[in-house]
């Protein structure tokens, strides 16, 4: 199952930024293996809950794109992420796809992920945190949708009988 939006075990802890021809970031995902996780969504007691599978927490930059989302989606379904088995044993990880439908996938937007921690100007320890690069609200709401339509459509595919 595919839910959007406190984890328990993370088994492996995993960052991707995407980036365009110009090497510059447009994304950024940190996926967490999980034999479960669940999230307050209301800061009360909703969550949301998932079993063995996959967090996907990501954020996008002020230059992120529709196509450069795309890309990112193909290339993190089809790498080898997950494992059937215990973290060391001998099974060899596999991609979301090869293990759907037996997989859960969650997936949270966290906008602090392209952050950029700097020294204080005054030359204290002191640091804070940028968001220059932050994609505005609305890019990243529209993107952050097109992101799940685009990780439900390919499970869909993955699921289908071969024509």
């Amino acid at each position: 199952s595919i839910l959007y939006t406190s984890i328990q075990p993370i088994w492996q802890l995993t960052t991707m930024t995407e980036t365009t021809n110009e090497s510059t970031a447009t994304m950024r995902i940190v996926t967490m293996r999980v034999d479960s996780a669940e999230l307050l969504i209301d800061n009360v007691d909703t969550y949301i809950k998932i079993g063995s599978g996959i967090v996907l927490n990501i954020s996008f930059f002020q230059n992120a794109t529709t196509e450069g989302m795309r890309k990112a989606v193909k290339k993190l379904l089809r790498l080898p992420l997950l494992s059937r088995g215990q973290w060391g044993d001998d099974h060899a990880p596999e991609s979301i796809l090869d293990l759907t439908p037996n997989v859960d996938v969650l997936i949270v937007p966290q906008a602090n992920l392209v952050g950029k921690a700097s020294s204080s100007s005054s030359g204290s320890s002191a640091s804070s945190i940028r968001y220059n690069e932050q994609a505005d609200k609305d890019l990243a709401r529209r993107l952050y949708s097109e992101f799940c339509q685009e990780i439900s459509i390919a499970a869909a595919k993955a699921l289908a009988p071969p024509s």
